[in-house]
C-alpha cells in the first residue's frame, strides 16, 4: 500500500498517522462508524470534534488533499449532518440551531430527527417552557430561518395532528389528544388541507382534495397566501 491509510477495523491513533496535519495525504474509512470516523479525523487533523447523541449510522469515505473544513464537507451531507465551530471544538449534529437576532428567532436545520430531541434542543436554546412527551420514535425534518417557538410548535401541529399542542401563557404543552375527538378530526382535516396546497406561478395556487370542507379549504388557502 503506497501512501493510503484504509481504516476498516478499530480504529488506532498509531494507524492513522504518526503526526497532526492542516491537511492530510489519503485516508480511506470502509463500514465504520461515523463516530469512529470522527474520531479518526479529530486525532488526524489535531482538532476536537465531538459528536452529539443524534448521531449514528456507518459510512465509508476517501479523503484526499484535504484540510479539515473539505473533508467534514465531504463526508456529513450524505448523512444529514451538519458541523459547525465553538471555540477550539467542532460539534457535529443532525440538529443545528443558530440564533437570529434580525429575525427574532432561529435558523433551524434538522434531518430525519427525533421530534423530542429537536423541541427539547429548541427549548433550551430558546428558553422557552415546552413539555412533551407525545411524540416519541417520530421523526422530522425542518429547515427554516428565523423560527420561533411557536412557529416551530405551529410546525409541529401541522406535522402531527393526532397531539395537541396548547400554549398556557409562555408555556407550551404537548400531548395526546382523544383519537375520536372533533377536535383531533378538526387538526386532521386542517393538515391535509395544508398537504393539499400547491404553490403555481404568477401567484396562483392549487388546491388536491377530493373530500374537504369549504371551510378548510379556503382557510389553507389564505394561509398559503400569507
Amino acid at each position: 500500500m503506497t501512501g493510503r491509510t484504509i481504516l476498516a477495523g478499530v480504529f488506532l491513533a498509531a494507524a492513522v498517522a504518526s503526526t497532526v496535519a492542516e491537511t492530510v495525504g489519503e485516508v480511506e474509512f470502509r463500514d465504520r462508524p461515523l463516530t469512529d470516523i470522527l474520531l479518526a479525523l479529530g486525532e488526524l487533523y489535531g482538532r476536537s470534534i465531538l459528536a452529539d447523541d443524534t448521531v449514528s449510522g456507518v459510512a465509508s469515505c476517501y479523503l484526499r488533499e484535504q484540510e479539515l473544513e473539505g473533508a467534514l464537507a465531504s463526508l456529513l451531507p450524505a448523512h444529514g449532518l451538519y458541523s459547525w465551530e465553538e471555540g477550539d471544538i467542532v460539534r457535529v449534529s443532525r440538529i443545528r440551531l443558530e440564533a437570529s437576532p434580525s429575525q427574532g428567532g432561529f435558523d433551524v436545520d434538522a434531518e430525519r430527527v427525533d421530534v423530542e430531541t429537536l423541541i427539547r434542543r429548541f427549548s433550551e436554546a430558546s428558553r422557552t417552557a415546552i413539555l412533551s412527551g407525545a411524540l416519541r420514535g417520530r421523526t422530522i425534518s425542518i429547515h427554516a430561518k428565523g423560527l420561533t417557538p411557536r412557529a416551530l410548535m405551529d410546525i409541529v401541529q401541522q406535522r402531527f395532528p393526532d397531539v395537541l399542542v396548547e400554549w398556557t401563557g409562555a408555556a407550551c404543552f404537548v400531548r395526546e389528544s382523544e383519537p375520536g375527538s372533533a377536535a383531533a378530526a378538526a387538526r386532521r382535516e386542517r393538515a391535509e388541507a395544508a398537504r393539499a396546497i400547491t404553490v403555481a406561478p404568477q401567484g396562483c395556487f392549487t388546491l388536491r382534495a377530493v373530500e374537504l370542507s369549504f371551510r378548510n379549504a379556503v382557510g389553507a388557502l389564505a394561509r398559503a397566501a400569507g
